[in-house]
Formats: C-alpha cells, structure tokens, sequence
C-alpha cells in the first residue's frame, strides 16, 4: 500500500472523540427526539469553528495545524469536531447507543400534505427506567433458584383432548380413566408447588409477591 493511500486513511479520524460525544449528547438531551439530519443540523450551529489567532493568544494554547491538501472528499464542515452526517451516523451515534445513553426508536410523524411517515428519532435514555429492569432481573434470579416451578402445566400435556377413534371402545375406555387419572394427579403436584413456592416467597424474598393464589385459602 502507498503511502499516499495510508495517509489518506488516517487523514480524519475512524474512531468517537470525547468532545463529538459530548456535543451530540447535550444536544440530544436539550431537545426533543431527533433526526440523525436534525442532530447534525443543531450540532454545527452550536458549534464554534476552529479558534482564531487571537483567541490563541489570549488562551495560551496552539490550535491544530490547519489542512492545506486536501485528499479525497472534504467533509462539509472540517472545523467541527463532528465534521459530516456519516460520522455522525455511523461512528459518534452507535457509540452513544452503545453506552446506552440514547435509544433510537420507531414514530410516525405528519407531514406538509396531510400524510404520515415512518421515521426514526434518536432520544436520551432514561437512567431511572434502565435501572429498573435491572432491578427486576435481580428479583428474577432469587425466583429463579426457588425449588419448583410454578407455572401449569395444560391439560393437553397428559392428554386430555386427543383423538382415539382409532382405538376399539375397551381400549378408548382405558385411555380415559388414564388420562382421567393423569389429570388429578398433576393438578395435585401443581397445588404442592403454588404451596411450597409461597412459603419460599414469604420466608426468603417477602418483597416479591407472585399473584398465585394458595389452594389451601381456596378449599
């Protein structure tokens, strides 16, 4: 590979600066949901170009050598750290989204004739509500080490409603004191677990309240 080629890749940078994260973020987060195009609109007219001489002097430091060749496309503002829609879109977004401080999501907005269009807005996310999934996954664990389950089990799962015309009249007849049978027996163990999973609940993890009735209450 020449070396005109390898400068020419390293010529703007691929990576997410921390000062282009923060201006979208604050951006995003001083206004309602947002296009990737409104993002890039409000983000460039925020910000400042690069410090003149003068402001040089008074603050002491020495702005970045300016550009004086050009290779390839010039993005259409280079003196701003988020210099073009497509690292806008494809670098300084993701990496937010990422980090999980904005969502992007699904709307429908109307526009100039009356009709409705499907867009996709970018928004900050909320800390509070992210936090709270994390909460029930937590409560959900202590659940998950209980000793049984307590979900029931369909009728259907010891064959209650199946076709034997088939069988002969004994045989059908068999089959359904089996399944009969069957049937009592699991409602039975599906009681025992709702019981055990209670006293569980109540001993171990008194905050999480599961909504199942007790047989015992019921009888």
């Amino acid at each position: 590979m020449s070396t005109g080629i390898i400068s020419r890749l390293h010529e703007w940078p691929r990576y997410c600066l921390p000062k282009a994260r923060k201006i979208a973020l604050d951006v995003i987060k001083a206004n309602p949901p947002l296009s990737t195009q409104d993002i890039f609109r409000l983000v460039n007219g925020n910000t400042a170009a690069q410090p003149s001489s003068s402001q040089v002097t008074a603050t002491g430091t020495r702005p970045p050598h300016p550009f004086t060749k050009y290779r390839g496309v010039k993005p259409p503002c280079v003196g701003s750290q988020i210099r073009s829609i497509r690292y806008l879109k494809k670098i300084v977004l993701p990496s937010l989204a990422s980090d999980k401080e904005i969502e992007k999501f699904h709307t429908k907005v109307e526009t100039k004739h009356s009709r409705t269009a499907d867009v996709w807005l970018w928004r900050a996310k909320d800390r509070k509500k992210s936090a709270q999934p994390q909460q029930q996954a937590a409560t959900g664990n202590e659940v998950e080490a209980l000793p049984a389950e307590i979900a029931d089990l369909p009728p259907a799962a010891v064959g209650v409603g199946e076709d034997w015309s088939h069988l002969n009249r004994r045989r059908q007849r068999a089959r359904e004191r089996k399944v009969e049978r069957d049937l009592k027996w699991m409602r039975t163990l599906q009681n025992a677990k709702r019981e055990a999973v209670q006293e569980f609940l109540a001993e171990k993890v008194p905050s999480v309240s599961l909504g199942v009735p007790s047989s015992r209450s019921s009888r």
